[in-house]
């Protein structure tokens, strides 16, 4: 499982359909599900993104996090942050997950961020978003639950 994690002043999905849902001050995280993901890449990646230290304690230092602050977690399903550019010019994305098993996996990760945070808003799975987003700092960090795991 891979995230590209943005700390954000505020946030918005939007679909053909209008708004899906709009957050304040937190994070924005655009997942991909690879293949071989299961439980443990969740629960790695629900704890990471609940811990993570990305927010300003008021002396310079990043040791807030999005719990400490009451921020909102933007949790955005995102094929393609698994797209690997190293040869040629086309993304490949031979290990992202198939739709039927990414999208169980996602609101599964989805599910388990909610049962412990009650400021998670998600997108539609599989549909054609636009993710507005202020950037705060800006702050982007990239999260990889099978690289960082021991």
């Amino acid at each position: 499982m891979i995230a590209v994690v943005q700390r954000i002043l505020d946030g918005s999905i939007t679909t053909d359909s209008g708004t899906i849902c709009a957050v304040g001050h937190g994070l924005c995280a655009l997942v991909a599900i690879e293949r071989d993901d299961d439980r443990h890449d969740i629960d790695w990646m629900v704890r990471k993104l609940l811990t993570l230290r990305l927010f300003d304690d008021g002396d310079g230092r990043w040791a807030r996090t999005l719990t400490d602050v009451d921020g909102d977690l933007l949790l955005v399903s995102n094929f393609t942050v698994a797209g690997r550019c190293r040869k040629g010019t086309r993304p490949d994305f031979s290990r992202s997950a198939a739709p039927g098993p990414a999208r169980l996996q996602f609101e599964l990760l989805a599910e388990a961020l909610a049962a412990r945070y009650p400021r998670v808003a998600t997108g539609v799975f599989g549909a054609d978003m636009q993710v507005a987003l202020v950037n705060d700092g800006p702050v982007t960090v990239i999260l990889e639950s099978r690289k960082d795991t021991p």
